[in-house]
Formats: structure tokens, C-alpha cells, sequence
């Protein structure tokens, strides 16, 4: 007919076009949903596995050091020769190993 809107039977080619666009893009659309929607799930689970780590180490207390008093005066009383670096004994003026004044 002459007086049709669309003589080339565009609307046929366009419904076959966009089929065939479908078919590649609906597959490989749902693949690329699935991926995504599997490593959204995956690192909400890492965050609320480490949120619970976290919380246990923050529940547990700190244990305090066992150093005692005896520990940090043996410690103390040892003095050190500034140019040698060998250990003084108490009331030493000058280092038994290099004779530098103490």
C-alpha cells in the first residue's frame, strides 16, 4: 500500500534487532548480575567477620606484664662504659676493660 507509514517494514527489523540484542545481552546481563550480587554478598560477610574479631578482642582483657621490681633494679644498677659499652661494676670509676672515666 502506498499510504503506510513504514514501508520498509522497519518495526519487523527493529522487533528482530532488539530480539536478537536480548538474546546476547539478557544471558550474559544475568552472568554479570550473578557475579556481582555473589561478591556483594561475599565482603558483607568478610566485614562482619572481621566486626566480630574485633568485638572478641576487645572483649578480652589485657593481661598485665609480670616484670617485677627485682627485674628492673637489676637492670638499673648495672652501669655501661659510654665509650666501650662493657658493663661497669657499681661504684667504678673508670671501665675495667678500656680505663675510660666513667
Amino acid at each position: 500500500m502506498k499510504g503506510d507509514s513504514d514501508p520498509y517494514n522497519y518495526s519487523g527489523i527493529s522487533n528482530f534487532i532488539f530480539s536478537i540484542l536480548f538474546l546476547l545481552i539478557g544471558p550474559t546481563g544475568a552472568m554479570i548480575s550473578g557475579a556481582l550480587t555473589y561478591l556483594f554478598s561475599r565482603s558483607k560477610r568478610s566485614d562482619d567477620q572481621v566486626a566480630e574479631y574485633i568485638s572478641d578482642i576487645e572483649s578480652k582483657p589485657i593481661k598485665p606484664t609480670t616484670e617485677t621490681t627485682e627485674d628492673k633494679t637489676k637492670f638499673e644498677a648495672k652501669k655501661y662504659c659510654s665509650s666501650c659499652g662493657s658493663s661497669v661494676p657499681q661504684g667504678a670509676k673508670f671501665c675495667p676493660i678500656c680505663g675510660s672515666k666513667i
